[in-house]
């Protein structure tokens, strides 16, 4: 993935239901929309998650924009692609899967 030009690594876990980004990735991205946002999530070990804030991402995948609304937070160190992003764009991924294939 990449966000602003820049590659952006990502961990895609079906098991988290949201998407999540770093505090420190939205501290220095420029130009983005951030919503304040005070929740608290709980991990699988349950383990609090802190939500500071949820921003829309304008993330590229292979050339193609792919929006994504993912929830901020200090407690992670690189953005999770959750459940939620997975069932939004599985046909955005479908794409990217047979443009693969047609490649080899």
């Amino acid at each position: 993935m990449e966000l602003a030009g820049k590659k952006l690594p990502c961990l895609l876990d079906s098991g988290c239901d949201v998407t999540l980004v770093p505090k420190t990735i939205i501290d220095t991205a420029k130009s983005l929309t951030i919503a304040r946002r005070t929740q608290h999530l709980f991990a699988a070990n349950n383990t609090e998650i802190e939500i500071v804030s949820e921003v829309t991402l304008q993330l590229k995948l292979n050339g193609r924009c792919i929006k994504t609304r993912a929830l901020v937070t200090p407690d992670v160190d690189e953005v999770t692609l959750g459940a939620d992003w997975l069932h939004h764009h599985k046909d955005s991924l479908t794409k990217v899967k047979y443009t693969y294939s047609n490649h080899f």
